[in-house]
């Protein structure tokens, strides 16, 4: 029996996260909370407490960071615009989900997690991944300040307006790059997606949310951390939609199933770096025929296909090369074998194809 259809893509919220230490005082508004509270509702209680009772001690801080709005959230955690006093410069503050520790066997294994994406991002110096300033814990969790990207994901950028084939490609060419910086770092981010793309207003692109990154590039099984999770196949999800399972939790799948390679599917602990090229190719093809690679509407539909290798050939009013639709076509190879080498060699055959196939620089070479 299949589920209700979906659209692919996560959650758009998540809730709330845990309360950071540090508040103190009698005033019996902020004595209010609840043992397990969220940050959104101390900055209220705040706000509150300034209008009521002028309380000039207003600002909710985690670590030494200001916090100053909510800006999104990711597969492990919600992510906010802060102020760094010390240096005097905003950054984006990160902090762990609390939802996703407590779906946990182990609770702690939600915070490793986000810690190891802190350390993963930090080995990290590239202009194409996002740079990591520090990292603490706060309370029983776990928060990363990094670079604050003014701009919007790549989903977004790409819903603006319709683009050209060779304005996509350029864009996701510097995804790529990125990808290639943490595999040349020896990490697999096993969660590539739209959503962990970030276009600045600057025009560069950033790979972020390295919170399922894992130290598997050339085969070997990943760390500790994520190995207790279990394949879809009897994860008693396979039958439900899609974008209802995109977060990692005990028994459940690892990464997010429209992007995930055939062999994540089976168990996360198999995923390399060629899995991150696959996660690649899924993506470009999106952002540049506007539809999924294989159909499906529920995990276990969408999973058969992408077993099988069923891709879906191009649309036929698609004004994008051949020739870039077959490199796409390798990167979706069910066997990791067949897919291109390494996302090195992906690029730089993307790289060839652009030059060669761009009409612009073909009217060129006629003049």
């Amino acid at each position: 029996m299949q589920g209700p259809a979906w659209d692919g893509r996560m959650p758009s919220a998540m809730d709330p996260v845990s309360s950071p230490a540090g508040d103190s005082g009698d005033d019996a508004l902020r004595q209010a909370a609840l043992p397990k509270d969220d940050l959104d509702a101390r900055r209220a209680r705040a706000s509150v407490a300034a209008r009521l009772f002028g309380d000039r001690n207003t600002t909710v801080r985690v670590g030494r960071y200001q916090v100053r709005a909510r800006l999104g959230s990711g597969g492990m955690g919600v992510v906010y615009r802060a102020h760094d006093p010390d240096l005097d410069r905003d950054v984006a503050v990160k902090l762990l989900a609390p939802e996703s520790a407590r779906a946990s066997a182990d609770p702690g294994t939600a915070r490793a997690r986000l810690l190891r994406e802190a350390r993963a991002m930090a080995r990290l110096a590239h202009p194409n991944v996002i740079h990591v300033y520090d990292v603490g814990t706060v309370d029983d969790g776990v928060f990363i300040a990094m670079e604050l990207v003014v701009g919007q994901d790549l989903g977004a950028w790409l819903a603006e307006r319709a683009r050209p084939w060779w304005e996509v490609l350029d864009l996701c060419l510097q995804a790529g790059e990125g990808l290639a910086a943490a595999h040349a770092a020896g990490l697999v981010h096993r969660d590539f997606k739209p959503e962990n793309v970030l276009v600045g207003d600057d025009g560069r692109v950033r790979v972020v949310d390295f919170g399922l990154a894992g130290g598997a590039v050339r085969g070997e099984e990943v760390d500790a951390a994520g190995t207790e999770d279990a394949a879809v196949d009897g994860a008693g999800a396979s039958e439900g939609p899609l974008a209802s399972h995109a977060l990692t939790v005990t028994g459940a799948m690892l990464g997010t199933p429209r992007y995930m390679a055939p062999e994540q599917f089976e168990a996360a602990a198999q995923t390399t770096a060629q899995g991150d090229q696959f996660s690649f190719c899924v993506t470009l093809y999106e952002a540049l025929y506007g539809q999924a690679p294989f159909a499906g509407d529920t995990i276990f539909a969408y999973r058969e296909n992408v077993r099988a290798g069923r891709v879906r050939p191009p649309p036929p009013q698609a004004p994008v090369p051949d020739a870039l639709w077959r490199c796409i076509a390798r990167g979706l190879a069910v066997a990791p074998r067949d897919r291109h080498l390494d996302m090195a060699a992906l690029l730089t055959r993307l790289r060839t194809l652009r030059r060669r196939l761009d009409p612009r620089s073909r009217r060129r070479r006629r003049r």
